[in-house]
């Protein structure tokens, strides 16, 4: 099996995803000198309200405090990351949820949070669905509630269909209408610590009006991970 793998590999030849140099037979997506870039950001030194790099609480959620309890993230959104992120979310690659699931329940043990009692996500349009295949953010729940035994529960619907909003400014984003989540099963929220999972966290608002939908029916916490953060 190994000598049918790198006789493939000899005429098929594979790229890192990152760097574009060839794979070794024994590697998958990134070369070792990208993949070594993949280091878990430490929670320490980081605003538990939105992961920002800071002392404490840093300014902005000062003025502002987000509807989530703890906000964590694993990787900046740049380098390797990045890369994998969009490879999953835009190249059809739904398969990446396993890997990308593990790096999100490393870095939970790491927070050393409790387990939640639910684990949920953000959802995304019907439309866009159908356009991508699947929702990357669901995937990455089932797969840390299946590495955890934790259930994951669709607790959030979309109200409307939207353009995506990737590519929105944060003012833009505010801009939306703040329902734009509602909640389907408010019985699997109150008094329950929840567990809100998505690919990752731009400017904050789709998960605080996610986290806002879900805190008015009760939770006794809202945690948040993300597999990137882009917050400065």
């Amino acid at each position: 099996m190994i000598l049918f793998h790198s006789l493939l590999h000899l005429l098929f030849p594979q790229s890192c995803l990152h760097c574009s140099s060839e794979l070794a037979p024994y590697c998958r997506l990134l070369c070792p000198a990208c993949f070594e870039l993949l280091e878990l950001l430490e929670p320490e030194g980081r605003c538990p309200y939105c992961f920002a790099e800071s002392d404490a609480v840093c300014a902005t959620c000062q003025q502002k405090r987000p509807s989530a309890d703890f906000v964590a993230a694993c990787f900046e959104y740049t380098g390797p990351a990045k890369t994998l992120i969009k490879e999953f979310k835009y190249q059809d690659s739904p398969g990446l949820a396993t890997s990308l699931g593990s790096f999100l329940v490393l870095q939970f043990l790491a927070l050393k949070w409790p387990l939640p009692d639910v684990v949920t996500f953000v959802p995304q349009s019907f439309i866009r669905t159908r356009a991508r295949g699947y929702n990357q953010s669901k995937l990455l729940a089932y797969e840390f509630g299946k590495c955890t035994s934790r259930p994951v529960v669709e607790l959030l619907r979309k109200t409307q269909s939207s353009l995506s909003q990737s590519r929105l400014t944060k003012k833009e984003r505010e801009a939306v209408k703040p329902d734009l989540y509602a909640v389907k099963r408010p019985q699997d929220i109150t008094h329950k610590a929840i567990l809100l999972i998505d690919d990752v966290y731009t400017t904050g608002t789709t998960i605080d009006r996610c986290a806002s939908a879900l805190k008015a029916h009760a939770p006794s916490h809202i945690y948040v991970l993300t597999v990137c953060t882009a917050v400065a």
